[in-house]
């Protein structure tokens, strides 16, 4: 899909609107692996148990065990992702949606990039 270059004021809300949400999704997620990468050189303090890194002070160890969480589709992690909904860094709380939504098999129509306000 070829994008075209356009200043902010020139975005069509409705060329937005036309984006699919699985291209969305892969872009966030192609972001997300960039962060991973980025830290590969730094070694955070991880604790052995995944569960437990969804509360780490670390992005890049959180967005980790957000994936986990997902692709074991632990229901005991539920709880923990939904405050993840809350967080600081777009990228955890597109994750954490987007594991949501596949544990539980439904569109929340929640938008990680929205204001802290539209969010809630």
């Amino acid at each position: 899909m070829h994008l075209p270059k356009l200043k902010a004021d020139q975005v069509d809300p409705a060329f937005l609107r036309g984006l699919s949400r699985s291209w969305v999704a892969s872009v966030c997620a192609a972001a997300g692996a960039v962060i991973l990468l980025a830290s590969c050189s730094s070694t955070p303090q991880v604790s052995d148990n995944w569960v437990e890194n969804l509360d780490n002070s670390d992005p890049q160890v959180r967005l980790e065990a957000i994936w986990r969480a997902a692709r074991d589709r632990e229901t005991a992690a539920i709880p923990k992702l939904i405050a993840l909904l809350d967080d600081d860094e777009v990228s955890i709380r597109f994750a954490a949606n987007s594991a949501l939504e596949k544990m539980t098999e439904a569109d929340m129509e929640y938008r990680a990039y929205d204001t802290p306000q539209a969010r809630k």
